[in-house]
């Protein structure tokens, strides 16, 4: 089953909009998410500070700060 990365913070809409999208078709699209916080980790707040929600998909970038359905699903068959 495919993993999407979420990088996102505390206290962010955006973040809150991503990651309650994402539930929404996690049963239908078949994924699982892992959240990653990036204010605990200093590489990760360098790299996303300004960007989030960011979702990745075997490492590669998804979509950044709102969801899409359509890019999701595209990413989903497409990935390696």
């Amino acid at each position: 089953m495919p993993e999407l990365q979420v990088f996102s913070r505390e206290g962010c809409f955006l973040c809150e909009d991503m990651l309650d999208a994402l539930k929404q078709f996690q049963d239908e699209l078949g994924y699982t998410i892992r959240v990653n916080d990036i204010d605990e980790d200093e590489t990760l707040y360098a790299q996303y500070n300004v960007l989030v929600p960011v979702v990745c998909l075997n490492g590669r970038e998804v979509m950044r700060y709102h969801f899409e359905l359509a890019t999701l699903k595209a990413a989903l068959e497409n990935a390696d």
